[in-house]
């Protein structure tokens, strides 16, 4: 269901962007990983969809804090999908001062 719901709000935010606009899906887990493996899938049926591209981007280590700080980095203009955990939002602040 929700991954439902990230598509077909991705893909509306593709078609505002209009055509070149690329969607970028942060892992924060290294290529093979089932994080990895359902990014490839959303990504393809993303691309069907709206045929715009789409890049997977790997960031591994630091308890997903990598990645947690490239999803916070990104740009708001809603072409960033981060496929995060509760732990990397909720727990690694707590855990770690710095991020």
């Amino acid at each position: 269901m929700a991954l439902a719901l990230v598509s077909l709000n991705a893909a509306s935010i593709a078609a505002e962007e209009g055509p070149g606009q690329s969607l970028r899906i942060i892992v924060p887990l290294s290529a093979g990983s089932a994080f990895d493996i359902l990014a490839r899938a959303m990504g393809n049926a993303f691309k069907e969809r709206t045929q715009q591209p789409v890049i997977v981007e790997n960031r591994p280590g630091g308890n997903m804090g990598i990645a947690a700080n490239a999803c916070k980095s990104a740009p708001p203009d809603g072409s960033t999908i981060c496929l995060l955990t509760q732990n990397a939002i909720t727990l690694n602040p707590l855990l770690y001062a710095k991020l």
